[in-house]
């Protein structure tokens, strides 16, 4: 498990149990925490639509490990489509404390935060947190490797204006 903290390790292993034994298709295959990323997003941010693909064996077979995805704070709408030149997607409502969970044949969907919810920030977490939603994804990047370099390049949005000095 080398550097990777225990206690979320053992908390992603637990979501990933549980979302396969909801999963009667099969869809959803193991996968060993390897990296997480931390992003912070104010009211009204928005993120641009992509792929998580850090592995090329991934994104070629079009499946893989799943994401699992945590969210506190502010709701977020999650957007998801199949390819980007889909004109039409669908959106969930990501709550603080839901996690979402996407992998197995919908590992390489392309997704977007398309908007931070205003006045979604739960009572007990007001004046305990900056005001906005913290996210924390966890993957398994196999043979992949996270560019550092490639982050400017990830931006968040605050009313229109694409900035990377706020992700």
């Amino acid at each position: 498990m080398d550097a990777f903290p225990s206690r979320l390790h053992e908390i992603v292993l637990e979501c990933v149990r549980a979302a396969q034994a909801a999963d009667s298709k099969r869809n959803v295959p193991d996968m060993r925490p390897t990296t997480a990323l931390v992003n912070f997003y104010k009211e009204g941010a928005r993120f641009k639509w992509h792929r998580d693909s850090e592995d090329p064996e991934v994104a070629r077979v079009d499946a893989g490990p799943p994401i699992v995805s945590f969210t506190v704070g502010l709701s977020a709408d999650f957007a998801y489509k199949r390819r980007f030149e889909d004109e039409t997607h669908d959106v969930v409502r990501l709550n603080s404390g839901d996690v979402l969970l996407f992998g197995g044949p919908a590992r390489m969907i392309v997704h977007s935060v398309t908007r931070v919810v205003p006045r979604t920030m739960p009572p007990m977490l007001r004046g305990r947190m900056l005001h906005g939603r913290l996210n924390v994804t966890v993957r398994d990047i196999g043979r992949g490797v996270i560019d550092a370099s490639k982050f400017p390049a990830y931006r968040v949005t605050y009313g229109g204006v694409d900035s990377s000095d706020h992700v």
